[in-house]
């Protein structure tokens, strides 16, 4: 089996077979992975390829965090404009599994929260407060 046909294995073990057809320019967007599905299918990726992805930016690939479709790392360019998303090709994933390691040049930036991390922490601050008087009449 090729390392494509291997990684293509992978992957739909984590679909359950299902594609949107698109894998050779966004793999984890094809088979729907996200968040936590898809740093389990990387760290798969990593054990069974034998590739080190320490070099791998996930803020510039997918969401980490969860709930999944709510971007709450953003890197910025150094003009401050959002980098959009940079899909995770099987061709890049094939690549870094013959060299053995991650090798992508991300470009300079620098990394700021997404108006969705601080919109959670305000309501958490206010549900905080609110608890707090609710408290206060008992």
């Amino acid at each position: 089996m090729s390392l494509r046909e291997g990684i293509l294995s992978l992957a739909a073990e984590f679909s359950c077979n299902k594609s949107n057809g698109t894998e050779q320019s966004d793999l984890l967007g094809a088979i729907g992975l996200e968040g936590a599905d898809a740093i389990e299918f990387l760290e798969k990726y990593m054990e069974r390829f034998s590739v080190d992805l320490s070099a791998l930016k996930w803020e510039f690939h997918f969401n980490a965090d969860e709930p999944p479709y709510r971007r709450r790392v953003l890197p910025v360019d150094v003009d401050g404009r959002v980098i959009p998303y940079m899909p995770l090709t099987l061709a890049q994933l094939v690549s870094a599994a013959e060299l053995g390691r991650w090798q992508l040049n991300y470009p300079d930036h620098t990394l700021r929260s997404g108006l969705g991390a601080r919109f959670s922490m305000c309501i958490a601050a206010v549900l905080l407060v609110l608890l707090m008087v609710l408290y206060s009449f008992l």
